[in-house]
């Protein structure tokens, strides 16, 4: 049977400097990252403004700039150097009838590609459990239907987030004594032969630090 090529998806990077002192390599890093995730990065749009916009993360002038870099480059999606809220999420996707990835949604699409252990799949689905709850709220946007965002899940079958909705609370309270249990007793997996460490906010459950060369 032939192989399927599947082309990767068009990516245009974006972020906000908020100050910070290491942008420019948190920025080629979140290129790095889209790679890996078989990401086809078109180019970057970068805003240094002090703080972000509560409602759409960049200013109009920038969203509207960003907005005609996207179709320059005929990009699928916008990838945002941040965890934004999931209002964020739903005005940016409204305004820019494109979808949607930030930094945190893109680190879970790596590692539920390569979780091979039990223990790895499981950080993981709480992990995404945890990040897609509050962004379960369906909005007049066509892109926001699955929640805002778009967690492309590689290689795997894409939840159904009425369900995640409906059963993770009793889900992850019961899961989550196995996942401190096998964090306590492995808390290194193997990523195509490197080492990446991850490690979860027990009040928050989402991926606080990863450590990889990739």
């Amino acid at each position: 049977m032939e192989e399927t090529y599947m082309q990767p998806k068009k990516v245009l990077i974006t972020g906000v400097s908020q100050r910070q002192v290491n942008f420019d390599y948190t920025m080629r890093e979140l290129g790095e990252l889209a790679r890996a995730d078989n990401l086809e990065v078109v180019g970057d749009v970068r805003q240094n403004i002090d703080q972000a916009n509560h409602a759409t993360y960049f200013g109009k002038g920038k969203v509207q700039e960003i907005k005609e870099r996207a179709v320059a480059e005929d990009a699928d999606i916008i990838l945002i150097n941040d965890e934004l809220s999931p209002s964020q999420i739903r005005n940016l996707e409204k305004e820019l009838g494109i979808s949607i990835l930030d930094r945190t949604q893109l680190i879970l699409e790596i590692f539920a590609s390569r979780a091979k252990t039990k223990e790895a799949q499981l950080q993981v689905a709480i992990a995404e459990a945890k990040y897609q709850l509050p962004r379960l709220h369906p909005s007049e946007n066509k892109l926001d239907q699955q929640g805002g965002g778009v967690l492309r899940t590689v290689g795997r079958v894409k939840p159904n987030l009425n369900w995640i909705a409906d059963s993770s609370k009793n889900g992850l309270r019961s899961s989550k004594p196995n996942l401190l249990k096998s964090i306590n007793n492995n808390s290194y997996n193997a990523v195509n032969g490197r080492k990446m460490r991850f490690q979860l906010s027990h009040s928050s459950g989402t991926p606080m630090q990863v450590n990889q060369r990739l």
